[in-house]
């Protein structure tokens, strides 16, 4: 099964600061989207969907990868399968990553949203995110606000800047494996040597990505 690990982020960070905008008394967050005070999205808006309502969308998420020290290395433990106890092997995989939350609005409101988002991030709900959506963060900062479009309106963005480390748990097998107690050949069945499995499941529950 392939994992998108990009997608899989996006997911949690829309799906995180929808949850807690739903709170917030100034940009509450409505799925109706004649009620919301922001809109939390992946993608950016159309050019004919005015900035009235203040967007945040989630961006530029990057990821680096050292099969060093996952795959050759941090084992977890042996898998046993069909009465061998060391079939296979599981590793512990960390993959840090970064993702933007950048803060769309008219004037200053670019800016108070995005100070909110901050807050939130580095505070108020640091523990849903990091703990509970196993986003694992380890560092927040907010960039200055700057000029986005002048005409027909002046819209602002702010971005605020999200670093955590991904974990997956990655299972190896021989380049044989056992069906019915028989040794077959990996690329007969087209299985893949690894399978990588995360330690907490996402359900990306996002809808439409223009929600």
């Amino acid at each position: 099964m392939f994992h998108d690990i990009e997608r899989e982020i996006e997911a949690k960070l829309i799906r995180g600061f929808r949850r807690i905008f739903e709170f917030d008394d100034q940009f509450r967050y409505n799925t109706n989207m004649g009620e919301t005070g922001v809109v939390i999205t992946p993608s950016f808006p159309d050019k004919e969907f005015p900035f009235k309502v203040p967007h945040i969308v989630i961006a530029e998420i990057g990821f680096d990868y050292n099969p060093e020290f996952s795959l050759s290395n941090n084992f977890y433990s042996d898998l046993a399968h069909n009465g061998i106890m060391n079939y296979g092997t599981q590793h512990v995989s960390t993959i840090p990553y970064s993702a933007s939350l950048i803060c769309l609005a008219e004037y200053d409101m670019s800016r108070n949203l995005a100070n909110r988002a901050f807050y939130y991030a580095s505070f108020r709900a640091y523990e849903y995110l990091s703990n509970i959506l196993k986003l694992n963060l380890k560092g927040i900062s907010k960039s200055p606000t700057s000029m986005r479009e002048q005409y027909p309106e002046k819209i602002f963005q702010t971005a605020v800047n999200i670093r955590g480390v991904a974990n997956y748990m990655v299972t190896k097998t021989p380049f044989n494996y056992l069906t019915a107690n028989e040794s077959s050949s990996i690329d007969r069945l087209g299985e893949k040597f690894n399978d990588i499995k995360q330690n907490i499941s996402i359900k990306d529950d996002t809808n439409d990505e223009n929600d």
